[in-house]
């Protein structure tokens, strides 16, 4: 009896010449951006670079952006890149102050990373951190824009107030989003991420309500950063605090996001804050003075002048059909609103969800979604 692998057509699919070449070119891990602005945070900063040099992910630069800054942050920056003489880490002190946006923009052009990393300089990193976004980034099944991991509140002087974040978001209140697990296909000896996947092509209020972390707590992909950044020139003034609120309302649309529930870094609440001045009391009360924050207005504004002087490169990315429709959305009033999904709605889907549970509340929407087209 003639074996079933020595049987001819068996054996030819077997031969060498049968089995695909590999590339050519020889793979490599990407190398991640860690751009850190700082505005006199020399009480801080020194914390903030050793979290980041302690990364299990060793395949990183990280750069500093001085946004010309007055106290003792250019000579403790200095003094520790002196001693650690690490390549990966560059320091460059601004002429002026031009802000937490203009800041970025100024440290995302110097960068080269294919996945970028937006961190406070008040802020700290667990080691895991970009090993555990990269992992996210490269298992997950529908690719997203950026990810939001969890991360702990500490007070000033490092004391722990909280180990999730007060914005992060929980079950317990948001019935948005699908919820997804995220594992590794070639190496089971790698923890799962378990979070909630937050798609692009749900209607353009969802989520209703900020659902991520601090932007310390993101990793963004640089040809979304590419696309929704305002040339240099511009002017970022609207957006010297909170710039995430343009980056991740705009991202979204774009491209969508992950948030999973892993702590991955420390969110630091010193009173001295550009926006979170106030003490943790509960969850969902305002994180911060509001009255400092970013307007809706400047956010359409600022997002319409990207798509304007961007119009082809949009085109060519999403279609000339989305294209326009994220035209008409920035010229609505409610775009970038917190909370703006009508109430009659939202007690209707927080119904569903309850009776049918959130999985099959998310398939009938997505199935009555596909169905009126």
């Amino acid at each position: 009896m003639q074996r079933i692998v020595d049987h001819p057509a068996i054996a030819s699919r077997a031969t060498p010449s049968a089995i695909p070449s590999p590339p050519p070119q020889v793979l490599s891990d990407p190398l991640v951006s860690v751009i850190v602005t700082a505005y006199n945070y020399g009480e801080f900063i020194a914390d903030c670079l050793r979290s980041v040099r302690a990364q299990t992910y060793e395949r990183f630069e990280c750069i500093v952006v001085d946004d010309c800054s007055t106290d003792d942050t250019p000579a403790i920056v200095s003094a520790l890149l002196r001693e650690w003489q690490d390549p990966r880490f560059r320091y460059t002190r601004l002429p002026q102050n031009v802000g937490q946006l203009g800041a970025q923009l100024h440290g995302f052009g110097e960068s080269a990373g294919e996945f970028v990393v937006f961190l406070d300089a008040d802020d700290l990193l667990f080691p895991p951190f970009l090993e555990r976004h990269l992992f996210v980034h490269h298992y997950i099944e529908t690719a997203v824009a950026f990810t939001s991991s969890n991360q702990w509140t500490i007070s000033r002087d490092g004391q722990v107030l909280a180990k999730s974040h007060t914005d992060f978001v929980s079950r317990v209140w948001n019935t948005e989003g699908i919820d997804l697990r995220v594992k590794a296909t070639d190496d089971k000896r790698r923890a799962p991420a378990r979070g909630i996947l937050f798609p692009f092509w749900h209607d353009e209020n969802d989520p209703s309500t900020w659902v991520w972390g601090t932007q310390s707590t993101m990793m963004f992909r640089r040809p979304l950063l590419a696309m929704i950044l305002p040339a240099p020139s511009r002017s970022a003034e609207s957006f010297r605090i909170c710039a995430d609120f343009y980056l991740v309302r705009f991202g979204q649309l774009i491209g969508g996001s992950y948030v999973f529930r892993e702590a991955l870094g420390c969110y630091r609440r010193h009173g001295g804050n550009n926006f979170s001045k106030n003490d943790l009391i509960a969850a969902r009360m305002q994180t911060g003075d509001m009255r400092n924050h970013p307007s809706a207005a400047a956010y359409r504004r600022l997002g319409r002048e990207v798509l304007a002087e961007r119009k082809t490169d949009f085109i060519a990315v999403l279609g000339a059909a989305r294209y326009y429709h994220l035209v008409a959305y920035f010229r609505s009033p409610a775009s970038g609103v917190m909370g703006s999904m009508p109430f009659h709605r939202r007690i209707v889907r927080d119904t569903l969800a309850r009776l049918l549970g959130e999985d099959a509340y998310v398939r009938l929407r997505l199935w009555v979604r596909r169905l009126v087209g």
